[in-house]
């Protein structure tokens, strides 16, 4: 029998809507049986069978076989898994399988010996210390109306909602130098039970002089942008706070870079080292934002200070992508060579460095969603995902709109493997529920439903997901 195209890019559709399927994960090294029940009366296997014979074709994304370990020779060369059909629901038995990867399991129909695909069922093995994380996507670098630079109508609580709108299992709103914004958005996070988490953060600058409220961009040097994502403090409101402290040790630091750098440079890398610092010292995650924003036709972070900070390496992540904008070219420019810039820095680590994807949003619908990151953690606590961008557990994705969305994806191959099949298979559920409940909370803040109506969407529907999901 000819094998069967595995992959339609060009149809929309969702398996889900027309069978109930009882897992999508399975363990490497362990032999699992996945179940498929028709959701509608004219898919049921009994009415196919009257029609012809149906038969499983399979074969792992690694090229070698999951029945003997023999490569795929040709296009016509497959498995042919075993199954039963008990009453409505038919059930597959996938072989043990030793590498991670997407298996393909197409269903062939064949009527009077013409064969034809019915669809294709992708399943991923994981190996045990990934297939027990679970991933969270967020965003934690984008802006409300409490940045100078910020939409004046777009407050925290709207920018929180559209970002659950958008598919976000996490955020954290970061306006420019004062962490007001995200107390706000904490404020209104507590009236919901549901499984979307809103963290604090604030994006850090250096400030030229004392302000006694709130900094905004005005009176700051331009250079140094740092996000704190989580930290219980807000470092500028620490500086505010303790001028006098924060001059003297920016001083003491700035000594030891090298004498024949203009004053204002060492004083920048001084900075940069403070804030990280500070960051850590207030259980935040610190971010290395943009490094090739491009604005005045000149970077906007100096290169020798940019090159300090990688030599230094007190960062968490680097963003990769950062900045989001349609019809920007400086911007596509400048996430490319922060990519290349990464690649660079991963080699000399020896290492591959912990990335992050955001928007550093200033307009939440037309930006949210478009870069995200993908975190893989035992949870979705602060605590969780911290501990796994520290180490890396973590991939990008820019997705490119179109009739049929395509994504590109930043991280390890590994990674990347597995957000790809997660954004064929996972998101497209995910992010319908995300969807509702984020148009249910804009309702809330028209008075056009309450809290408890959220609440009622919402709450546990993720871990719902993934408990379907990972079987």
């Amino acid at each position: 029998m000819p094998t069967i195209t595995a992959r339609q890019y060009d149809e929309i559709y969702t398996l889900d809507d027309f069978y109930d399927i009882s897992r999508r994960i399975v363990r490497c090294g362990e032999e699992t049986t996945v179940s498929l029940t028709p959701r509608h009366p004219h898919r049921a296997w009994e009415f196919l069978l009257r029609q012809g014979e149906i038969s499983i074709q399979a074969s792992h994304m690694d090229g070698v076989s999951m029945l003997d370990g023999r490569p795929y020779c040709g296009k016509d060369d497959f498995d042919i898994l075993p199954f039963t059909i008990t009453g409505n629901t038919l059930t597959v038995t996938i072989p043990a399988v030793a590498d991670e990867g997407t298996i393909s399991i197409v269903f062939v129909h064949d009527e009077a010996g013409k064969p034809r695909e019915l669809f294709t069922l992708e399943l991923f093995a994981l190996r045990e210390d990934l297939y027990r994380l679970r991933p969270y996507r967020g965003d934690f670098h984008l802006h409300s109306c409490y940045s100078a630079c910020g939409k004046r109508y777009e407050d925290p609580c709207y920018v929180v909602s559209v970002g659950r709108a958008a598919g976000l299992d996490f955020i954290a709103v970061t306006d420019h130098c004062q962490i007001h914004g995200s107390e706000a958005a904490l404020k209104y996070a507590a009236k919901f039970e549901t499984d979307y988490r809103i963290f604090p953060g604030e994006e850090c600058h250096m400030p030229k002089k004392k302000h006694d409220d709130l900094f905004r961009v005005t009176g700051n040097y331009p250079w140094m942008h740092i996000v704190n994502f989580g930290g219980r403090e807000g470092v500028c409101r620490w500086i505010a706070e303790h001028w006098d402290e924060y001059c003297a040790e920016i001083d003491r630091r700035a000594a030891n870079y090298p004498a024949e750098w203009h004053e204002d440079l060492r004083r920048l890398a001084a900075v940069t080292s403070f804030t990280f610092d500070k960051i850590h010292e207030f259980g935040g995650i610190a971010v290395f934002c943009h490094p090739f924003w491009i604005t005045a036709h000149r970077l906007n972070l100096p290169r020798p200070v940019r090159e300090k900070m990688l030599e230094e390496g007190k960062f968490d992540v680097i963003e990769v992508p950062g900045l989001w904008k349609p019809f920007k070219p400086d911007l596509v420019d400048g996430n490319n060579l922060a990519d290349a810039m990464w690649h660079e820095a991963s080699i000399k680590a020896g290492r591959l460095l912990p990335i992050a994807g955001i928007t550093d949003s200033h307009e939440a619908k037309a930006a949210l969603g478009s870069n995200t990151t993908v975190v893989f953690s035992s949870d979705g606590s602060f605590d969780g995902i911290a501990a796994a961008l520290r180490s890396g557990n973590s991939a990008t994705v820019t997705a490119i709109p179109g009739r049929v969305p395509t994504f590109t994806c930043h991280g390890s191959e590994r990674l990347v493997a597995y957000t790809q099949f997660l954004l064929r298979n996972f998101y497209p559920i995910h992010d319908e529920y995300c969807r509702t409940e984020g148009n249910l909370m804009l309702a809330m803040l028209r008075d056009e439903v309450t809290a408890d109506e959220v609440n009622a969407y919402g709450r546990g529907r993720l871990e719902k997901l993934f408990r379907k999901f990972f079987g």
